[in-house]
């Protein structure tokens, strides 16, 4: 099974998070029994959840009341 999936580093506060991910997601490709393959498409601007097909990892702050 193959997931692609783009990254919007978009965090002032702190760098790496989109290597972070990426070696998060190989982690679980590296477990023995795992027959999933994630696949890095690249960068993306999105910064809200949305039904696009796209699978995409961003940071946002939310109040306490607000989810994404």
């Amino acid at each position: 099974m193959s997931i692609g999936y783009k990254i919007n580093a978009n965090t002032s506060d702190c760098s790496g998070e989109d290597t972070a991910v990426r070696n998060s997601f190989q982690t679980w490709e590296n477990v023995s029994n795992s027959y999933i393959d994630f696949n890095y498409l690249g960068t993306t601007s999105d910064t809200q959840a949305s039904k696009n097909n796209s699978n995409s990892i961003f940071w946002r702050n939310v109040g306490e009341d607000e989810y994404i």
